[in-house]
């Protein structure tokens, strides 16, 4: 397709806020500023982190199962999404908005922080975009809402900061026609994501834009031609892998860029076959999350830094209600940006979990008394990785553990990234069982109901005060140290969760012990995984306390601070907007370049998905 040579255009005046802070409101597509007078606030930052610049990415099409099975495939390098996974933090176990897992209503989700529609009978809370195709020129998301629709460019822009929009998709014209008064840099090369990358480096060579959001087309081009999981979507995977090192070559290569800039990179959605329209289908819109830079704790879970403010789903699917606990989103990313640039949250936004990952603390919960967590993802556990039969007594609350690790956060085992690796024995035979231990204190003992979540990789049984409460891939019958799991575990079954109802009859006033052995599925299985989530449901308010008493320091990749990780707790009531301005740029802040490719409607099917696009 012939592309139409970027051209610029002159600057417009830039709005200077000094010691308030913008808001933008947008009526009858008019872009109006509001200051409110309010003293400037410090937002709490990591330690020697301060972030002047954040790439916001979107790889269209990228679920998570094919990025986590690439990342461990050593005949299909893709050593850049492996840097975002080293040394940042991530998880494969991400959602889409809960209502759509196509492409034009979820990136309006990671621009605007809105779910697709209304929730929690909240009107005009949604941002309503649901169709898929190429818009006709000058629509906008706030003419079709018929309201106000701010986005990430509105907030960055309007605290004077430079922004920048690259895709790889006409139908962003959307978002350059609904911001256009806010993006300073602009290119958009329909399904080149080359060419696109060549405008970008030129421009932030020149004049890095602060907040720039970069988009490629190139997974969701070949899964729909070609099928997810072919090797055309495998080399198109591999093809964004080498963007990524452009990226992180031009941050260390830039003197403002270098240690000053954090990535965030998730997907639109997942995919099977050759579409991804039903979002009911967990390959559809269970999507991976990266996030990069200084003081982000290397190869760590993000569910477990962002704490209690969201919950890992396992196998779930939760609607985007205040009463249901979050996972996190793509539509997190936008919000997530501003806070690491020490500004407000989108002006009508919702989804805004994520805390400490970004950079702020999160706000406190508030007292529910019917939910506690009693044993969080992510935790630290003791474990035996010995090679030895332990029999029964290893599971009983006066156990000696003497000749037991001391302990570290999961997820735990080894072959697979984890946060405290274990002693698996020799290659060919390795061990089959792994044992691992945790306590916590329960007063009083008032829990109605118990729900437990769970991780393993290959075949896990758990017990709970020395009773068994779940079995899971393992066979009837009794369990010894030799017993095999009963089916190997792979691809994304790796990471999934899974969830048991666990009968409270095991739980007891003070102190519990939970107690898991591990099995394999053969002594030639090269992996194993070990994570696990007890969460109670309490007729009055509870307290649970943790009451492992040794952390061992992280091996290499760990993450050296375990924070409590899922809690049935909500949190996706709208974040209060903090008050606080960022430093002005300096007066010019370059030209703003622009691509305009000419319309094209391609066809689309009854759910209004646009194939090939």
């Amino acid at each position: 397709m012939h592309k139409i040579k970027t051209k610029t255009v002159a600057n417009h005046p830039r709005s200077r806020l000094l010691g308030v802070t913008g808001f933008i409101a947008l009526f009858n597509g008019f872009f109006v500023l509001l200051t409110l007078n309010t003293p400037q606030t410090l937002l709490a930052w990591f330690n020697n982190a301060a972030t002047t610049h954040v790439i916001h990415i979107s790889v269209d099409g990228l679920g998570a199962s094919y990025i986590q099975s690439l990342i461990n495939d050593p005949s299909n390098p893709v050593p850049n999404f492996k840097k975002l996974r080293d040394e940042g933090a991530w998880t494969m176990n991400a959602r889409t908005d809960f209502d759509y897992s196509i492409t034009l209503p979820n990136h309006t989700a990671m621009l605007t922080g809105r779910s697709v529609e209304d929730k929690n009978g909240v009107l005009n809370s949604g941002h309503h975009w649901i169709t898929n195709i190429t818009p006709p020129a000058g629509t906008t998301l706030q003419g079709n809402a018929g309201y106000s629709i701010a986005s990430v460019f509105d907030v960055a822009h309007s605290n004077g900061l430079r922004t920048g929009l690259y895709a790889s998709k006409e139908k962003f014209v959307l978002f350059k026609d609904s911001y256009a008064a806010n993006i300073e840099a602009y290119a958009n090369y329909d399904l080149d994501s080359t060419s696109m990358m060549n405008d970008l480096l030129a421009n932030m060579n020149a004049n890095p834009s602060r907040y720039t959001f970069v988009h490629f087309n190139d997974t969701d081009s070949a899964g729909h031609a070609f099928g997810w999981g072919s090797a055309e979507y495998i080399a198109a995977a591999k093809k964004v892998d080498g963007h990524l090192g452009q990226l992180f070559n031009l941050i260390a290569n830039n003197a403002q860029m270098a240690g000053k800039t954090k990535i965030i990179l998730s997907a639109d959605h997942g995919g099977t076959g050759l579409g991804h329209s039903d979002q009911t289908l967990t390959i559809n819109h269970t999507i991976p999350m990266f996030i990069w830079g200084e003081g982000i704790a290397a190869n760590s879970n993000l569910y477990a830094l962002n704490g209690n403010a969201t919950q890992d789903p396992g196998n779930g699917r939760p609607d985007q209600a205040t009463n249901i606990a979050q996972p996190i989103r793509n539509g997190d990313g936008g919000n997530c940006a501003l806070r690491m640039l020490g500004l407000p949250t989108i002006p009508g936004s919702t989804i805004a979990n994520l805390y400490a990952p970004c950079g702020v603390a999160a706000p406190a919960q508030p007292n529910n008394p019917s939910l506690v967590t009693l044993v969080p993802a992510g935790a630290n556990w003791r474990f035996f990785d010995g090679g030895t039969n332990l029999g029964v007594a290893w599971r009983a609350a006066n156990a000696d553990l003497s000749a037991w690790d001391l302990g570290g956060p999961a997820p735990l085992g080894y072959g697979d990234p984890v946060s405290t690796t274990v002693d698996g024995g020799p290659d060919g035979n390795h061990f089959i069982t792994t044992y691992f231990r945790r306590n916590f204190t329960l007063n009083p003992n008032n829990i109605v109901s118990l729900t437990l979540q769970l991780r393993r990789d290959d075949g896990a049984v758990v017990y709970l005060n020395n009773i068994e409460v779940v079995r899971s891939n393992m066979p009837n019958g009794a369990i010894n140290f030799n017993t095999l799991a009963t089916a190997a575990v792979g691809g994304a079954d790796e990471t999934a969760w899974l969830t048991f109802s666990v009968p409270i009859t095991a739980l007891i006033t003070g102190d519990n012990v939970v107690a898991v052995e591990i099995h394999q599925q053969s002594a030639t299985s090269s992996d194993i995984v070990f994570d696990l989530a007890l969460l109670g449901s309490s007729a009055s308010p509870a307290t649970a306390t943790a009451t492992v008493t040794a952390t061992r320091t992280p091996t290499s990749g760990a993450t050296a601070t375990v924070t409590k990780t899922p809690s049935a707790q909500s949190t996706n009531t709208p974040t209060p907007t903090p008050t606080v301005t960022n430093t002005p740029v300096p007066a010019n802040p370059g030209d703003k370049k622009f691509v305009f490719l000419p319309m094209a409607f391609c066809g689309a099917t009854a759910a209004g998905e646009c194939i090939a696009r």
